[in-house]
């Protein structure tokens, strides 16, 4: 095995170490919640499997169908969507940012 050949098989291993660490906690993650918000639970879950399938244009459509019912409704609070963005931003790529910028640019 060259150095080439082993650098490789040390970048996989970490890899799948930071996988196998990253999906325990989030199954450790999800069991609590399952235990003490079940109802917390159920609801991300049926959100889930809601939105999951859907293509990136009908997330869309349907964020912009929610988004006019809680404004006719009185239920849209820009301050939450506000500081979503704001939480949200520092984590996201350029590419990511552009896409968060147009969503918000839609929406409020």
């Amino acid at each position: 095995m060259d150095l080439r050949d082993f650098s490789q098989k040390s970048i996989n291993d970490l890899n799948n170490d930071f996988k196998k660490t990253v999906f325990n906690k989030a199954d450790k993650i999800e069991e609590e919640l399952k235990q003490k918000e079940p109802e917390t639970y159920e609801s991300i879950n049926d959100a889930y499997n809601k939105y999951s399938s859907m293509s990136g244009d009908s997330l869309v459509d349907e964020l912009l169908k929610v988004t006019k019912q809680q404004k006719e409704e009185g239920n849209f609070d820009k301050t939450q969507i506000e500081n979503t963005y704001n939480m949200l931003y520092p984590m996201l790529n350029d590419e990511q940012r552009k896409k968060l910028d147009s969503l918000i640019k839609m929406i409020l």
